[in-house]
């Protein structure tokens, strides 16, 4: 299956919403959108890889190897960790 957009970037609001930002058709390109949204914001952002389900978190200094740590309202449940 080709979808031309294949992965959607998420904002990580700073009382730990999540918030749709926008689709890309590469990871490479999607990194590169939330690296710089990130950058602008200070927020952290997340890849969500269509096929895979896969999730890249990142910030304005590249890519993170683990979700942020929850700052005042915790990340959505799917998120937390247990």
């Amino acid at each position: 299956m080709n979808r031309l957009e294949a992965f959607d970037v998420f904002e990580i609001l700073q009382d730990g919403q999540v918030m749709w930002y926008r689709a890309a058709a590469s990871r490479a390109e999607a990194q590169v959108l939330a690296q710089n949204k990130a950058s602008a914001t200070g927020n952290t952002f997340f890849i969500l890889n269509q096929q895979t389900g896969a999730k890249t978190f990142v910030d304005a200094d590249g890519v993170q190897a683990s979700p942020p740590s929850p700052k005042g309202s915790a990340l959505p449940q799917s998120e937390a960790c247990s």
